[in-house]
């Protein structure tokens, strides 16, 4: 009822469900209406049971399928995921989704070296994206911002103490007025010597 609902949104460009139940009959009805938001950009179905082990979720054929050919972010966690799911997820997004950038896939099924998974990071990587299919490459990722802002944030802190320690030199102004002076005191001095007499 929900997403029949919000299929009244056609501008829709974000939508979190994450940890809801939606079973078979909420599973058909989200791949029913995802095409009715042509600018969805952001879609987290984690935690969904959008499908029972083994099966292939009318959701992610949908997807495939290219529903949603503006989407970037694509987040399935814990979904009773499989092999035949990343394959259909790979080919779609070869097609049905040409943007898609960032995809969660942790605590599925993921077999060691599944070739659906191997082509979705060629693909997303490709892009300048990613995939993340458990918490260590999460972790990772956040390790590496972490370490990236703090080497900012020195470099930052460096450059200012060099630009403090560094002379201040007098503006172009000052200088000019400096010259002025001086050049003012030569010639009184030169007036004074005229003036004076030798005895």
């Amino acid at each position: 009822a929900l997403v029949r609902g919000l299929s009244a949104c056609p501008d829709l460009d974000t939508l979190d469900l994450q940890d809801n139940t939606f079973g078979a009959a909420g599973a058909e009805a989200m791949a029913d209406v995802l095409k009715l938001w042509p600018a969805l950009k952001f879609l987290n179905l984690s935690d969904c049971v959008l499908a029972d082990e083994g099966e292939v979720s009318p959701v992610v054929e949908a997807l495939a399928d290219g529903s949603n050919p503006k989407l970037e972010v694509l987040q399935l966690q814990n979904n009773n995921m499989e092999t035949a799911s990343f394959a259909l997820l790979a080919n779609g997004v070869l097609a049905g989704l040409p943007v898609l950038k960032s995809l969660e896939l942790q605590w599925n099924d993921v077999e060691e070296d599944d070739e659906g998974i191997e082509t979705l990071a060629r693909l997303l990587k490709q892009r300048g994206g990613k995939i993340i299919i458990n918490d260590e490459d999460d972790e990772e990722e956040e390790e590496a911002e972490e370490e990236a802002e703090e080497a900012e944030a020195e470099a930052a802190a460096k450059a200012e103490t060099e630009v403090k320690d560094e002379p201040v030199e007098p503006t172009t102004t000052a200088a000019a007025a400096l010259a002025d002076k001086s050049v003012n005191a030569v010639d009184e001095l030169a007036d004074l010597l005229t003036k004076t007499t030798i005895r």
